[in-house]
C-alpha cells in the first residue's frame, strides 16, 4: 500500500520494510523530539504499533445483505485521493 501511495504522489516508494524494533525506536525518537520543539509527534506509540498489526476482516455479512455491492479497488481509491490532495496542496 505504501508503494502504491508513494507512486501516486510522484514520490520514491519505500525500499525497506520497517521492522517492529524500528517502529518502536521511531515513536520514542519522535516523542523526545516533540518535547524539545513543542510540535506534535508525527509517529506515536499508537501509530507505530498499528502499523505493525495484522488485521483480517470478514465482509460476508455485508455481501450477503447487499449482493450487488461492489468495493472500490485500493488502487483506484489511492489514485482518487492523491489526485484530490495534490489539487488542494501541491507538492514542492
Amino acid at each position: 500500500i505504501f508503494t502504491k501511495m508513494a507512486l501516486a504522489m510522484n514520490k520514491k516508494p519505500p525500499h525497506r520494510e520497517a521492522s517492529k524494533w524500528m517502529t518502536e525506536l521511531a515513536w520514542r525518537f519522535y516523542y523526545l523530539k516533540s518535547l524539545l520543539n513543542g510540535k506534535t509527534a508525527t509517529i506515536t506509540q499508537e501509530t507505530a504499533r498499528s502499523a505493525q498489526a495484522k488485521k483480517e476482516f470478514d465482509n460476508s455479512k455485508l455481501l450477503n445483505a447487499l449482493p450487488d455491492f461492489k468495493y472500490t479497488s485500493i488502487e483506484e481509491s489511492i489514485l482518487r485521493i492523491c489526485v484530490n490532495y495534490l489539487q488542494v496542496k501541491p507538492l514542492k
